[in-house]
C-alpha cells in the first residue's frame, strides 16, 4: 500500500491545477500517483547480474557455458553511481559491489585490496575523477580506490574513528564518526584529522548516531541524527544551523533517519529505514512530498539504508528510454533496500518548475 499525501501538500508541491497532466503509461510507476502531476518515476531495479542488459548471446552461452551463479548484492547500504558504474557497499560481503553498465559484468573493489580486506564498510563517495572512498568502520579508515578499481591508499589510523559515512567537500572529507557521536574533516590526500564537530547528547551541534551526510551546494553539511530522529546542519565550519524532524509517525516526522542527500535546489531526501520510504523536504524543512512505502510493487522499499542523487549525465542517459512521455530526467536516485529482496532501486527526479513551498502536513 502506498501512503498519501493530504491533497493541499501535494497541489502545493506539483501544482495541480496550473500544470497539465502528462500521460503515464498504465505499467510506469510514479509519485504522486494520478491524476496529480508526478515527479517521481520509478525506473529499475538492480540486485543481480541479470538485471544489468545482456552482453553475452545465446550462442556464447552455448559455446562456453551458462553463468551458473548470478553475483549481486545480499545486504546494500552506501551507493553512488558515475557513468555506467553502480557502486554498493555490502555489509554482508564486506565488499563494494560494482554494476558494470558498459560491459554487463558485476565485479568488486575489495578483490584489489590483497590480504588487506575490507572489514564492514558502510558508505562511500565518488569523486569527478571516479576515485572511490569508502568509510570502513570496521577497519576504522577511509579506504581509496583509483578509477581503475585497484586500491590506492587507507587514510587515517586503525582505530582512530568509525567511519559510517563519508562526503567529499573541495580538499576535505566529511566523515560521520559512529562511536564518537561526531562528525569530522579529514584532509583529503593525508587522512589527518583537520576538525572535530559535536558530541554525544540531544542540543544543537550534539548528535546520537549520526549515520549519514551529504554537502549541500551552498557547502552547509546535512546530517542524519539517527538517535535523536532529526536531520541537523551545520555550517562548512562546522557551527550548528538549525535543525528539523521530530520523533513520530505524522508527515514530516521520523522513526529511523539514514539515508540524505541535497540536490541542485537545496531539497532535502531523507530515507526512512522505519518508514520504508523516502522524504523530500525544501530548504527550510518543510515536507514536500514522499515516496516508496513497503509491498510488492516493484518501487516499494524494505529497510532503506541509503539515498543518493546522480546528475551525471552518462548515469541519467542509461535510463532515459525508460521515462514517461513528456518528461526529462533532472537527476537519478539511488535507494538501496537491505531487507526482502535486497537491491538498489533507480528513480528519476523530473526536470521542471521549482516546487513552491509546501503547506505544513499533518502531524
Amino acid at each position: 500500500m502506498r501512503r498519501t499525501l493530504a491533497l493541499p501538500l501535494l497541489c502545493a508541491l506539483a501544482g495541480c491545477a496550473r500544470a497539465p497532466q502528462p500521460e503515464v503509461p498504465r505499467d510506469a510507476i510514479v509519485y504522486p500517483p494520478p491524476p496529480d502531476l508526478p515527479r517521481v518515476q520509478h525506473l529499475a531495479s538492480i540486485a543481480t547480474i541479470d538485471d544489468l542488459p545482456r552482453r553475452r548471446s545465446g550462442f556464447a552461452d552455448f559455446v562456453l557455458g551458462a553463468e551458473e551463479s548470478r553475483p549481486g548484492v545480499i545486504k546494500p547500504y552506501g551507493v553512488a553511481m558515475h557513468g555506467a558504474r553502480l557502486y554498493a557497499c555490502d555489509t554482508i560481503l564486506n565488499n563494494v559491489v560494482v554494476f558494470d553498465f558498459a560491459t554487463g559484468r558485476v565485479s568488486s573493489l575489495s578483490s584489489n585490496l590483497g590480504a588487506e580486506q575490507l572489514q564492514n564498510p558502510i558508505n562511500l563517495a565518488v569523486a569527478p575523477d571516479g576515485t572511490v572512498y569508502v568509510a570502513d568502520a570496521g577497519r576504522g579508515q577511509i579506504v581509496v580506490f583509483g578509477p581503475d578499481g585497484r586500491h590506492v591508499t587507507s587514510l587515517g589510523a586503525q582505530g582512530q574513528a568509525t567511519p559510517g559515512d563519508v562526503c567529499l567537500d573541495g580538499d576535505r572529507l566529511i566523515v560521520a564518526d559512529l562511536e564518537g557521536n561526531q562528525v569530522e574533516a579529514w584532509d583529503r590526500t593525508t587522512g589527518q584529522v583537520i576538525d572535530v564537530w559535536g558530541r554525544l547528547g540531544g542540543d544543537d551541534g550534539e548528535f546520537n548516531t549520526p549515520t549519514n551526510l551529504a554537502v549541500a551546494p551552498d557547502g552547509t553539511i546535512c546530517v542524519s541524527d539517527t538517535m535523536n530522529f532529526r536531520v541537523q546542519r551545520l555550517s562548512p565550519e562546522g557551527r550548528p544551523l538549525g535543525a528539523f524532524g521530530d520523533v513520530g509517525t505524522g508527515f514530516g516526522d521520523f522513526a529511523r533517519p539514514k539515508g540524505i542527500a541535497v540536490d541542485a535546489e537545496g531539497r532535502v531526501y531523507v530515507a526512512d529505514a522505519r518508514f520504508n520510504n523516502v522524504q523530500i523536504f525544501n530548504p527550510e524543512g518543510q515536507l514536500l512530498m514522499f515516496f516508496g512505502g513497503l509491498g510488492e510493487d516493484p518501487s516499494n522499499m524494505d529497510l532503506p539504508a541509503d539515498v543518493a542523487l546522480v546528475t551525471d549525465p552518462a548515469s541519467i542517459a542509461l535510463f532515459a528510454d525508460r521515462v514517461i512521455p513528456g518528461q526529462r530526467l533532472a537527476h537519478l536516485i539511488l535507494v538501496s533496500s537491505q531487507f526482502g529482496r535486497p537491491e538498489i532501486d533507480v528513480y528519476g527526479f523530473f526536470a521542471g518548475e521549482t516546487p513552491p513551498d509546501a503547506a505544513p502536513g499533518p502531524r
